[in-house]
């Protein structure tokens, strides 16, 4: 005030256009307003909740898994969070919660995780903005629960009231990541702070580049693909040569803990009908083999949930050693009957990746080792261990299925699937 500079703007730019709107110019923001802020408070309310040391516990002893991050010191010591340390914790937020946390605290964190994935996809229709106003509004059904427990006085939050608007925005203006400032973020990145870099390093004076349009079109252009030309997905499933060559079954058995493995390896082996290994040979005697060439992972190209888009993934059966004492065996949807489909989990069962293995080529015999039966499979092998059947219908209280891991059954045998051309997982 003592510099005569008012804290508003009495006379706006836009007071005598009488079309505009200007607060349907405020465009959503993923970074800021979802990760940033919503989930900076989920984090937060759940911190006063269960105790930062609880949280920061549930969180170090998550098993290691293909795409997410290992805060090995929890998170609650980490200062000026950034966007991908948000987007990481909030992948395995939901995961630290249950049974932890009350059902109706458990439904508004799922409801609000599920409003910040919807909000990012790349194509709308209007089944999916419905699946966005389903979540904000069963966030609303349960949200009292954060008062009532005491870890929030109000929810009279300005990003949390934005979330009313992320349907209009979304059908007046397209996608969100037509205007996040994330976006421009990352163009800051690549062509501001790394020039002035290479810059310093010749020892030339920073210069700040003075547009980045032109150098954006030319980087678009010379990766953009010719017309009706469709990018190469090449799949790489699995290592050319083993890992642990020639393994002993019983060394499998106990770094797998796999107690159970050779005796459905016969169980497998004897659904193969050929004349000399009968289904009694196998079941009833030993192995006609002692070791097997051991892989700890394999890769592949599962279908693209978005169109223009690779997508990768990678599944490890690494086995338990001195330095890694608990091993890791990721878990995956396997598709289990025919009406399983790449979205979705009808059809697909929940399992477990223990041992990654191929049969041998020859058998031991006296004098000269004798071929495999030519119906053996030539490709590797993936022995998974499942979880119960999930139920028809997520649990009402939730919103989530519910699983465990299955008990010793007859009828309940682990997998062996082959890994081929077109994996299953």
């Amino acid at each position: 005030m003592s510099q005569d500079v008012a804290g508003g703007v009495f006379a706006p730019f836009w007071k005598d256009l009488p079309y505009t709107n200007i607060h349907k110019s405020i465009t959503p923001d993923v970074l800021h307003q979802l990760y940033q802020g919503i989930f900076k408070h989920l984090i937060g309310w759940c911190q006063r909740i269960l105790g930062e040391k609880v949280l920061d516990q549930c969180i170090q002893s998550l098993p290691l898994g293909y795409g997410l991050w290992q805060f090995k010191n929890g998170i609650s010591k980490l200062s000026q969070i950034s966007g991908s340390e948000c987007k990481n914790m909030a992948k395995i937020l939901l995961g630290c919660l249950v049974s932890l946390m009350a059902q109706q605290g458990i439904k508004a964190v799922k409801a609000l995780l599920d409003f910040i994935y919807l909000a990012q996809y790349t194509s709308h229709n209007k089944e999916t903005l419905d699946y966005m106003k389903n979540a904000l509004e069963e966030f609303h059904d349960n949200k009292q629960y954060f008062i009532n427990i005491q870890c929030q006085e109000h929810l009279n939050l300005p990003k949390l009231h934005s979330l009313i608007h992320y349907v209009d925005s979304i059908e007046l203006f397209g996608m969100t990541n037509n205007y996040n400032t994330e976006m421009f973020e990352h163009l800051h990145i690549d062509f501001a702070k790394h020039d002035i870099k290479l810059q310093a390093k010749k020892g030339q004076l920073p210069q700040q580049p003075s547009s980045t349009s032109a150098t954006t079109q030319s980087n678009q252009s010379s990766n953009r693909l010719p017309t009706g030309s469709t990018p190469h997905r090449p799949l790489k499933a699995i290592a050319k040569y083993p890992h642990y060559p020639r393994c002993a079954i019983s060394v499998i058995q106990q770094r797998h803990d796999v107690p159970d493995f050779s005796f459905h390896l016969k169980k497998y082996l004897s659904t193969f009908h050929d004349s000399r290994f009968t289904n009694r040979s196998l079941v009833d005697l030993s192995l006609p083999f002692a070791h097997l060439d051991v892989y700890k992972m394999f890769r592949f190209c599962p279908e693209a949930l978005q169109d223009g888009e690779e997508e990768k993934d990678i599944v490890k059966a690494v086995p338990r050693s001195k330095g890694f004492p608990h091993g890791r065996f990721d878990t995956v949807v396997v598709l289990a009957t025919d009406e399983a489909e790449s979205h979705g989990l009808t059809g697909t069962r929940i399992g477990r990746v223990k041992v990654i293995f191929s049969l041998p080529d020859k058998l031991p015999a006296p004098g000269q080792p004798i071929s495999v039966p030519a119906s053996w499979p030539k490709m590797p092998l993936a022995y998974v261990e499942w979880y119960t059947r999930q139920p028809p219908l997520a649990n009402s209280t939730h919103g989530m299925y519910q699983i465990s891991k299955s008990k010793p059954d007859k009828d309940e045998r682990p997998l062996m699937r082959s890994i081929g051309s077109h994996p299953t997982f």
